[in-house]
């Protein structure tokens, strides 16, 4: 079966937060013309929204109404568990479209199985910085997807922020740290703010403290290359104020919560994937 050379049309199959994140970031990028996407979301009041938000995109309620066909893309944004329904209405109307699933969970092996045999796959973990094209997303290809067509996709979630290929196995590691992150970090954020608040702060000044040292400490660790631990002896002097903090934080277990965080992240990421599974071959 074929795979892409340059892009087609695009489908987006399910826009929530997510699927419509990433499409305004392929449209605004100029890589995806809005008269060549498509939105399929069942939702009427949903579509009617999208069609609004998106003028020029056609919406459609249902994926039996996809006709698509090799050099286009069909981006999987429902939920995991609904993923192998999905792709089964749209097994035979494909015509060797590549498959990018942003499925959390869903292997390539899940994916294509629920496919055509030689179906291009690719999965991806983006995570919802997309929102304001500062993503991280992971990328895996399957064994159908040619070096031309993997590289489309990783310029289509470059344009939402940075994207990088990494092998399957690493992507519950992968999604654990960088899917799962945003969150991690707005629980400091908040911890920091409420922190700020019990000293004097008012909320609203804490908040903005919170936020904007975190992302400048992010831009600057990331512009400057330099090692997060170099960044931590640079701020903290001898005895001052910031190296008893980080006492306190290390006797506290910060840096063993974190890990034990991922690790759980880890291991439901595999569980998720063993339910993916056995739906499948319920199925």
């Amino acid at each position: 079966m074929a795979t892409q050379n340059t892009i087609g049309r695009v489908a987006v199959i399910g826009a929530g937060k997510m699927g419509s994140a990433l499409l305004a970031g392929f449209l605004k990028s100029r890589l995806v013309n809005p008269r060549k996407a498509v939105i399929v979301e069942h939702n009427a009041a949903r579509r009617a929204q999208l069609e609004e938000e998106f003028p020029g995109v056609t919406c459609m309620q249902k994926a039996t109404q996809l006709e698509l066909t090799a050099g286009d893309i069909c981006l999987i944004a429902v939920h995991p568990e609904t993923v192998c329904e999905v792709l089964a209405q749209l097994r035979n109307r494909l015509g060797g479209a590549l498959v990018v699933s942003i499925a959390g969970g869903v292997t390539i092996e899940q994916l294509q199985g629920a496919l055509l045999p030689g179906s291009p796959v690719v999965r991806v973990m983006p995570n919802t910085p997309a929102m304001v094209g500062e993503a991280m997303s992971l990328l895996t290809p399957g064994e159908h997807v040619n070096k031309a067509a993997l590289k489309l996709v990783v310029k289509l979630f470059e344009s939402v922020g940075r994207a990088c290929v990494i092998p399957e196995e690493l992507q519950p590691a992968g999604s654990a740290l960088s899917g799962s992150g945003p969150a991690y970090f707005a629980l400091v954020a908040t911890a920091l703010t409420r922190a700020g608040v019990s000293n004097g702060l008012p909320l609203a000044l804490a908040n903005e403290l919170s936020v904007q040292t975190m992302l400048g400490t992010a831009r600057l660790l990331q512009e400057s290359g330099m090692h997060t631990e170099t960044l931590i002896d640079a701020v903290s002097s001898p005895g001052g104020t910031t190296a008893v903090a980080i006492e306190k934080l290390e006797a506290a277990g910060l840096r063993a919560a974190f890990t034990n965080a991922v690790n759980a992240a880890v291991a439901r990421t595999f569980e998720q994937g063993s339910d993916h599974r056995a739906d499948t071959n319920a199925g």
